[in-house]
């Protein structure tokens, strides 16, 4: 599985990579992305499976952030992940056509949750 994660924060990225370990998802590439414009420009090159996505990045905030990168990668889901206070963004985002969208405290304290997400998009 082709797993692109766009994620600003480094200490962020190898925590989820450590939870897709966790999270028994099998064998996966993670491609990081630490802006929304390298991640949509990845998005032809890498041929993700799946997008995880920050709502909250230098260059793109909010529903923005989700908007913008779905117009450009229909076919691939998307998995938002939302910070507590960003939560009302994260569903309103599963509303406009994201696969599910999860809180990060969620993700690291259950890795399951993630592996289940994965395996059911």
């Amino acid at each position: 599985m082709n797993i692109l994660l766009i994620e600003d924060n480094p200490e962020e990225v190898a925590a989820i990579r450590k939870t897709l370990t966790l999270a028994e998802i099998g064998s996966f590439t993670l491609v990081w992305a630490d802006r929304l414009a390298t991640g949509i420009t990845r998005l032809g090159a890498t041929s993700p499976d799946l997008v995880l996505l920050d709502l909250s990045l230098p260059d793109s905030r909010g529903l923005d952030t989700f908007t913008r990168l779905h117009a450009h990668a229909r076919q691939v889901p998307v998995v938002v992940l939302a910070e507590v206070q960003d939560a009302p963004l994260g569903l309103e985002a599963a509303r406009l056509g994201a696969q599910d969208y999860l809180l990060k405290q969620q993700v690291h304290q259950d890795p399951v949750l993630l592996g289940h997400v994965i395996r059911h998009t």
